[in-house]
This record gives C-alpha cells, sequence and structure tokens, in this order.
C-alpha cells in the first residue's frame, strides 16, 4: 500500500481528560468547517464541558460547562452526549437530556428545553439532523440496563421550536438514525446480537410511518445466516456498512444501493466502523483485533483510508483504543469534501488509566 495522501496531523483535546466526539453518524464540524465540537472531562472528576477546536490556528475553546448533566452517572451522561448532534445553520448543538432534548445556541449561549416525552424513558438514537438544519430526529428507548425494546418510538421535529412533526414506531429495536441525503428518509439499524440479525439496514419515511428492509443478509441454500453487518453510515446516496469478520463470507466493507438493492463488497479487511464523504467516494475505517479477525495484537488497530473509484488503500496510523468503553472507540469520520478525518485514540495512555485524545488528520491526494 503506497502512500496516496499527504497528511498534517495534530492530537486534540485536554491533558488527564477523557475527549470525545459526538456518535459517528453525527458530523461534529460547525459552519464552513472551521472548528469541530468534542467534550472532555477531567479524569476524576464530574466536570464535563463542551470544547471546540479550530485547525487553522491550532487553538482549543470552552463553549460551554455542561454542570446540567453532572447528576448523570458516568455511563448514563456519556451515552448522552455520544447522541449528541449539531446544527451548522443555526451554531446550535442538541443534547439529550433524560426524556428532553436541550438546545444549546453557540452564538448566545443561550440554553432551553426543546422537547420532551413523558418520564420513565430517555431520548437517544442518537440524535439525527437533517442536511438543511431544519428537522430532528430522536428515538425514545427505557432506561439505560432495562431490556431494549421489541418497537422503537421515532419523532420527527422542528430544529428550531421543537414543534412535533412526526411521531411513529417501528416494529423492531432500531438505532443509528441518520437523514438519507433527501431528508425524506431516515436510514435506521434493526439492533441486535449481529449473528441474529438479518435485516440489519432500514429505512423510514417518516412523513407516512412506512418503513422497508433495504438489504437481506446472504444466507446458504439451506437458509444458515452467513453475513453479519453492522456500522452502517449514509454515504451521499449510498449506504455503507462493515460486514464483519465473524461472517461465514468474505469480511470488509459493503457497499449498498438503496435504489436498486445492489450490494458490493469493496474492500477486504478485519474491519469494525466505516464512515465515507458526502458523496460515497472517499471511505475511512477502523480495524478489529478480537474473534475471528486476523489481527490479533490486543488493543491494537489501524485507521484506513480507501478511495472507492480507484481502489487506492492506505493505513494512515497504528492507534491504540479500548473496544470495552463506547467514548474510546476510534469511530474515524471524515467531513463531507473528504479532507478532514477525525477519530478518536489512546495510543499515549496507559490501557489501565483513563483518558483519550482526538486525533485530526488533514487529507490530500498527491
Amino acid at each position: 500500500m503506497s502512500a496516496s495522501l499527504s497528511v498534517r496531523e495534530l492530537s486534540v483535546g485536554f491533558e488527564n481528560s477523557r475527549n470525545f466526539l459526538p456518535y459517528y453518524t453525527n458530523s461534529p464540524w460547525r459552519k464552513n468547517d472551521e472548528s469541530f465540537i468534542f467534550f472532555s472531562e477531567k479524569n476524576g472528576e464530574d466536570s464535563p464541558i463542551l470544547a471546540a477546536f479550530y485547525p487553522a490556528s491550532g487553538k482549543t475553546e470552552t463553549l460551554a460547562n455542561l454542570d446540567k448533566w453532572k447528576n448523570h452517572p458516568s455511563t448514563e451522561r456519556e451515552e448522552e452526549f455520544l447522541s449528541t448532534c449539531i446544527s451548522q445553520n443555526e451554531d446550535s448543538v442538541f443534547i439529550p437530556y433524560s426524556n428532553s432534548i436541550i438546545k444549546l445556541n453557540l452564538k448566545d449561549g443561550s440554553v432551553k428545553e426543546l422537547f420532551k416525552i413523558e418520564p420513565g424513558f430517555r431520548i437517544g438514537g442518537p440524535l439525527c439532523i437533517s442536511s438543511d438544519g431544519k428537522l430532528l430526529a430522536a428515538a425514545q428507548f427505557p432506561p439505560i440496563g432495562i431490556k431494549p425494546p421489541e418497537n422503537t418510538r421515532v419523532f420527527v421535529i422542528s430544529a428550531e421550536d421543537g414543534k412535533l412533526l412526526a411521531d411513529t414506531t417501528v416494529p423492531l429495536f432500531a438505532t443509528h438514525f441518520q437523514f438519507m441525503d433527501n431528508d425524506k428518509t431516515l436510514l435506521f439499524a434493526h439492533e441486535g446480537a449481529t449473528e441474529g440479525i438479518p435485516d440489519r439496514l432500514n429505512a423510514l419515511d417518516w412523513k407516512t410511518g412506512t418503513h422497508k428492509n433495504l438489504y437481506r443478509h446472504i444466507h446458504s441454500p439451506t437458509g444458515e445466516l452467513l453475513e453479519y453487518i453492522g456500522h452502517e453510515r449514509a454515504a451521499g446516496k449510498f449506504v455503507v456498512a462493515v460486514r464483519y469478520p465473524v461472517s461465514k463470507i468474505e469480511s470488509g466493507i459493503i457497499l449498498l444501493d438503496p435504489e436498486s438493492g445492489l450490494c458490493s463488497l469493496i474492500d477486504q479487511d478485519d474491519y469494525w466502523h466505516a464512515a465515507s464523504d458526502g458523496k460515497g467516494e472517499n471511505f475511512v475505517m477502523d480495524t478489529m483485533w478480537w474473534g475471528s479477525s486476523k489481527r490479533k495484537t490486543e488493543h491494537e488497530m489501524d485507521i484506513v483510508h480507501l478511495h472507492r473509484k480507484n481502489g487506492q488503500k492506505t493505513i494512515l496510523k497504528h492507534i491504540h483504543s479500548d473496544p470495552k468503553r463506547q467514548i474510546y472507540h476510534p469511530h474515524p469520520q471524515l467531513n463531507a469534501d473528504g479532507t478532514k478525518l477525525l477519530f478518536i485514540d489512546r495510543t499515549s495512555v496507559s490501557k489501565n488509566e483513563e483518558g483519550s485524545f482526538i486525533v485530526y488528520m488533514e487529507l490530500q491526494a498527491e
């Protein structure tokens, strides 16, 4: 693999802290990609903050102290922060808080409760926002630790004022909601034990409440499930997902055309997560070291870049990670034009200590 990308790399975050991004299905970039948001919390303290990093200057800015979330257990708090999304148009951040959505305006610092459901449930999804920044989608879940639902209630609201625009239910445990490129359709995952899910990739027409499966996994002639899929992302007009190494056929990343239903394996490796630019041309992945994967060095992963049209594959960085804690997952993600890459890294942190940093890379084809 010859390196075809020139790279500028920066380590981002506060020392002795857990620095992490919203879940990788949501872009953390603000308007014109001038800065991105991230969360940080000092090790041993309940002191979460929302911050921004400006790559041009290399400066970090504290945007808000998130004291409201201090009374939540760390697992619940991290889940809410991971479920956050941002509106570039309004420069506002939307963060779940138990059974409500809090809107934080980064321009004037104002905070308000945008939307709320009945007590006894929590809002998650993660949240997602439409390409024009006007629509916000979220799901209703039971409290953390309670058995996942067999049916999932899904909301679409106005990102401006919280007005309820759609309230529907899909007959399965659904997560990873993402607006597709037309904003009329929500991509979502049938969540559950990987080896038992034959229909991971689904779409919801949120205006009519109708949903459909986009791709049925490959089975043997006798009906045995051969293909185990997960960690899907909208990729322009396509959907990219990982066929895990535990699959009984060749593993790697698959690219699905939802219109035709055609699906192809575009690269083979021990992949865990995959994401793309806004056109579905450049992809980034992280790798696994456990289970059926060929890689076996504990806690060591690769960050890989793939250009779909010319097939150029480049290992950008070897990193260390901890798969047992969601905020430490690498979750590589590109900005819309594919020139900026973000992921989480624990290489400089002892495996027995808390802490993580965000790696920022600028990518440019040579």
